[in-house]
């Protein structure tokens, strides 16, 4: 990938991380909801993931839609 695409691909990560974050607080939900959310949407994750994500780890593209339906969000914000 050229500097310039992996210096797009970053900033769509911290955005979508910066996003995850948001609209939990939005949402009143701690890490700890959000993953028993995900849970009982069949994605097995701990507060420790959750926290993860929105501290930079990278997000894997399969899971936003569960995590857009968690969040009550579209895919797209």
């Amino acid at each position: 990938m050229s500097p310039v695409g992996t210096q797009a691909w970053t900033s769509r990560q911290m955005l979508i991380n910066h996003r995850l974050r948001v609209r939990r607080a939005e949402l009143g939900l701690t890490q700890r909801q959000v993953a028993g959310r995900l849970a009982r949407a069949g994605i097995s994750a701990t507060n420790r993931a959750v926290s993860s994500l929105e501290h930079g780890a990278g997000v894997d593209v399969a899971k936003l839609p569960e995590l857009a339906a968690v969040l009550d969000c579209t895919v797209t914000y």
